[in-house]
């Protein structure tokens, strides 16, 4: 009597479950174990990094706090360079922080910095894409697993652009650091090509348009625009408009937002805004920066 009971009550304590889990909002991918060393990665983010302001240290907070919710698909890790530690103590440096005191801290961000990173990642990890993006993109991950089911396993190059905007556009021949995606191979073959041509990784161009002369230029992957939303005519805190913002950014199933607000105090301003954007698609708060 007491089994058949228990059978009988099975489904309903099984929906039960379900319902709590759901109400908590926790998708299932992101309570599943940690990925292993040796697995494979649908993609490797790497953030251009630094820690010279409240800023840059407050950005990096927020990918700290949900770049752990793809754990089974997703690994980052962000790059620094020899005068980086101005903003962070020595010992915040965790292990998914790519620390170069060899390469010197300039702007435009040299070359170098990003390939000895890409070559430490391509070294230790199997993956599919690789993503270079800045500390001030907010990604959210599940639709970037969604597009990366769409972009070509070869001869990926996508970004937003095509740039610079001074030249014709058939003239135009890189993608923005701010959301680059490649296959694993294109990785691959570039720290080869940096470290075959030590001259080519000491030009001082922009390291995303030297990333675009030889993705484009070398490799002949054509370029494939982004649609990253743009977070950047904020002048002021303004919840009206950023609810108007992410309903519209769900409407276009955005994969990730470019928050760099023309305010004169971007701390405020541009936190407001990842504050947001982190309560509404990760369920997570931080408290208000002053």
């Amino acid at each position: 009597m007491l089994f058949a009971l228990l059978v009988s009550l099975f489904p309903a304590l099984l929906l039960l479950s379900c319902q709590t889990q759901g109400d908590l909002d926790i998708p299932f991918r992101t309570i599943t174990a940690h990925n292993s060393e040796n697995a494979r990665y649908r993609a490797v983010i790497l953030v251009l990094a630094s820690a010279k302001s409240p800023l840059d240290v407050f950005f990096k907070e927020v990918w700290l706090a949900y770049m752990n919710r793809e754990p089974r698909h997703i690994k980052v890790y962000f790059v620094y360079g020899s005068h980086e530690r101005v903003g962070l103590k020595n010992e915040s440096w965790g292990p998914n922080d790519l620390v170069y005191d060899d390469i010197p801290e300039r702007y435009p961000v040299p070359i170098a910095k990003v390939v000895k990173a890409l070559k430490h990642i391509d070294a230790k990890h199997e993956y599919d894409f690789l993503v270079r993006t800045n500390l001030s993109t907010f990604w959210v991950l599940q639709n970037l697993l969604r597009i990366l089911d769409d972009l070509p396993t070869r001869l990926c190059y996508f970004g937003d652009g095509p740039l610079p905007p001074s030249k014709a556009p058939a003239e135009r021949y890189y993608l923005s650091g701010i959301d680059t995606i490649v296959n694993r191979y294109m990785v691959t073959e570039l720290v080869q090509y940096a470290e075959q041509h030590p001259e080519w990784a000491d030009l001082l161009d922009p390291e995303d348009a030297q990333m675009g002369s030889f993705f484009h230029g070398i490799l002949g992957a054509p370029l494939r625009p982004s649609s990253p939303y743009f977070m950047e005519h904020y002048a002021s805190e303004d919840s009206g408009r950023l609810a108007e913002d992410i309903r519209s950014a769900m409407l276009r199933k955005a994969t990730h937002f470019r928050v760099k607000s023309a305010a004169e105090n971007r701390l405020l301003v541009d936190s407001f805004i990842m504050r947001g954007l982190l309560h509404h698609y990760y369920r997570l708060n931080f408290q208000k920066v002053t």
